[in-house]
């Protein structure tokens, strides 16, 4: 899970750093970048499933591992930050 969080901390950073150059002029490929943040960023997973036990909530609801997460709640790509954002959703 912690390596998940800091791929997900990277990213996130890469992204700001994007947008940022974007709004500063940075160019064809900055803006590329920042305009792909603001449309598609919501349907990019931004966790996976490590593990779902036999019986749990996540099985009877077809999770399995390896599932990608694209949305939980309010919670997408888009703003996610770490996890403490989904169990502010649970």
């Amino acid at each position: 899970m912690k390596d998940i969080e800091k791929s997900l901390h990277n990213y996130h950073a890469q992204m700001s750093r994007n947008a940022a150059a974007a709004e500063n002029g940075g160019g064809p490929a900055a803006t590329s970048a920042a305009h792909h943040e603001n449309v598609a960023t919501p349907w990019l997973p931004f966790a996976v499933v490590g593990k779902v036990e036999n019986g749990s909530p996540a099985d009877v609801a077809g999770l399995h591992a390896g599932d990608k997460i694209v949305k939980f709640g309010s919670v997408n790509a888009g703003n996610f930050k770490d996890v403490t954002d989904i169990a502010s959703v649970v």
